[in-house]
C-alpha cells in the first residue's frame, strides 16, 4: 500500500473515532474552549469563525473563561469571555 493511501486511511479512522467520542469536561483545566470539539458537533472556533477572530482568549481553557457560582438554589456556570473589541454597540 502506497504512503497517501495509508495516510489517508489513517485519517478516516481517526475522523471515525473522533465522531463517536466525547470530552469529559471535569473542571475545564485540559480543555480549550475554542480549540477543543467538547459541545456540539465540531470546535467552537469552527462552528463559529467569527467571533473566534474577535476573541481576546483563543487558546484558554473552559475553567479560565467562567465562574461556578449558586443561582438561587441551583449551582450555575457564568461566563465571561473577553473580547478584542465591544461586540454590539
Amino acid at each position: 500500500m502506497e504512503l497517501s493511501r495509508l495516510h489517508c486511511n489513517v485519517i478516516k479512522e481517526v475522523d471515525w473515532f473522533d465522531r463517536r467520542i466525547r470530552w469529559k469536561c471535569g473542571n475545564g483545566s485540559k480543555i480549550r474552549f475554542w480549540e477543543d470539539w467538547w459541545v456540539g458537533d465540531g470546535s467552537l472556533a469552527d462552528k463559529f469563525p467569527i467571533l473566534y477572530s474577535m476573541s481576546s482568549a483563543k487558546h484558554k481553557a473552559i475553567k479560565n473563561l467562567g465562574v461556578w457560582t449558586r443561582i438561587g438554589p441551583l449551582d450555575g456556570f457564568i461566563w465571561h469571555i473577553p473580547w478584542r473589541r465591544q461586540l454590539f454597540e
